[in-house]
């Protein structure tokens, strides 16, 4: 069957808030900082000229977060979407502009695009995570499952969705917060 957005038509006809429409008192914003190269090592990242921009509130970078939140000096870049810094403003557009005056450095290394020829240097790829949920060769040995080796494509896609991709983090008392998100697929959210 049909699987309809609950809030489709109000959300088309603007009759309902985006999670981006949401502008409680005191908010502030976060504009990302980008890695500009795909593939390459991060060497420096300036934030002085940021941090110094009319209305900036933060700027932070992998050495003031959580490790692995940002790309940090030192480590490896593997996406254009690498995030390398973080500022944080009293408006939307001063946070975009504070974020463009992030200076970025890196070491750019040719790009890989096969996936075998990318095996076989591990350096190019991502953390690797060991799943295991059961013995296979004697689930196969047992029968039952059938075991096919072969490489798969699909097309590549990009769907266009209503609402653009916004966060708002909310304090509640007590020291909570309350999450209200987007994330383009059709059916129920949680807001």
């Amino acid at each position: 069957g049909e699987l309809l957005r609950l809030d489709a038509a109000e959300m088309t006809l603007g009759q309902h808030p985006y999670v981006d429409d949401l502008c409680p008192p005191g908010l502030a914003f976060a504009a990302p900082v980008f890695a500009p190269v795909a593939v390459g090592a991060l060497t420096a990242v300036d934030v002085t000229e940021a941090a110094e921009s009319l209305g900036v509130l933060a700027v932070w970078t992998a050495a003031e977060l959580p490790a692995g939140a940002l790309v940090a000096v030192g480590e490896a870049l593997r996406s254009c979407g690498d995030l390398v810094a973080l500022v944080v403003a009293d408006t939307k557009e001063r946070a975009g502009l504070a974020a463009d005056r992030v200076k970025v450095t890196v070491e750019a290394r040719p790009a890989v695009t096969d996936l075998q020829a990318a095996a076989k240097d591990p350096s190019r790829l991502g953390p690797v995570a060991k799943l295991q949920r059961g013995a296979l060769n004697t689930r196969l040995n047992e029968g039952g499952l059938t075991l096919i080796k072969e490489t798969f494509t699909t097309q590549a896609i990009d769907p266009a969705f209503i609402e653009p991709e916004a966060v708002l983090a909310q304090p509640t008392f007590g020291g909570g917060l309350t999450l209200f998100t987007c994330d383009g697929a059709p059916g129920e959210e949680a807001a």
